[in-house]
């Protein structure tokens, strides 16, 4: 078996994706992916399909995300339980879906999250939370986030941003993640948490980084704990966060880490990277200094 010499033993990918997913490539077939996996000399990985029950606008369609459709998640579950697993890599089945709720609610329904291995939590879009202000649901009709839209369409939603400051917000998802990790028994990777998920209050144009490093710390504290007492795993990608100090401090309370290149191609990407580049993603943990975790 080829092992990367930048690979570490044992080395683990939960955050793979497969063709049952607009978003990637079609010769994402779970065969092929777990071909390139033993090549880029990984042990455990997971092969996720996106799932997304609801959307923000109640519609089938919204910027990049699509309502899941039963037979393709019917389709997934077929063709893991019949590719067979190669000797000395491990799979698990996983589904990437959103978190939608401080309370900890999350994309799929509890009798389809039974049904795979994994949940992998996203922060795809502000999660609902009492006492946020929702000036910005008239822009789901414009189908992008606010950073890419100009700042003349979005007047109220900057005007409720400018009355309420960042705080909330952040708040929000780090309460969000911490209650999806206590209440749910398969939620073991927090996808894109970078940061603690302030890249999905950037994506909404709200100032997150104006929270200062000792405030941001306080607010993110409940969330080094359930990751600690539940071994959820905090996923890297190879973009090292712009807050580098979020991660450092769960790192030293003892939260664990997990990398990946969220591969949705196996060759020539169009954007990101391959699974068989999985050691970039190895090599943003290590500079960061960050203890590896493993499910």
């Amino acid at each position: 078996m080829k092992n990367n010499n930048s690979t570490p033993p044992e080395c683990t990918d939960y955050h793979v994706h497969c063709h049952y997913d607009g978003c990637s490539a079609k010769d994402m077939t779970l065969a092929a992916v777990y071909e390139s996996a033993v090549t880029a000399g990984l042990r455990e990985i997971c092969v996720v399909k996106h799932y997304s029950h609801e959307l923000p606008n109640g519609g089938d369609v919204w910027v990049n995300w699509k309502r899941t459709k039963p037979d393709d998640f019917e389709a997934y579950l077929e063709e893991f339980a019949n590719t067979p697993q190669p000797a000395g890599l491990r799979v698990l089945s996983g589904v990437e879906t959103e978190l939608t709720t401080d309370k900890g609610d999350v994309n799929i329904p509890d009798a389809q999250a039974a049904r795979v291995d994994l949940l992998l939590i996203s922060n795809h879009w502000l999660p609902d939370a009492p006492g946020l202000s929702r000036a910005w649901q008239p822009l789901l009709g414009e189908g992008k986030l606010p950073h890419a839209m100009p700042l003349e369409q979005l007047g109220p939603w900057l005007e409720a941003l400018a009355a309420s400051g960042p705080e909330p917000y952040a708040r929000a998802v780090f309460e969000g993640n911490a209650n999806a990790v206590r209440r749910h028994p398969k939620a073991r990777v927090l996808a894109h948490l970078g940061d603690g998920g302030l890249h999905a209050l950037r994506a909404f144009r709200i100032p997150a980084d104006d929270i200062s490093d000792d405030r941001l710390l306080e607010l993110a504290a409940p969330l080094f704990e359930a990751c600690v007492t539940h071994n959820a795993l905090w996923e890297l990608t190879p973009e090292f966060p712009r807050r580098t100090n979020i991660v450092r401090e769960a790192n030293r309370c003892g939260v664990s880490f997990t990398a990946t290149v969220d591969a949705h191609f196996l060759n020539n990407p169009r954007w990101g990277y391959t699974l068989a580049q999985h050691d970039v993603a190895e090599e943003a943990l290590r500079k960061l200094g960050l203890r590896r975790g493993k499910l």
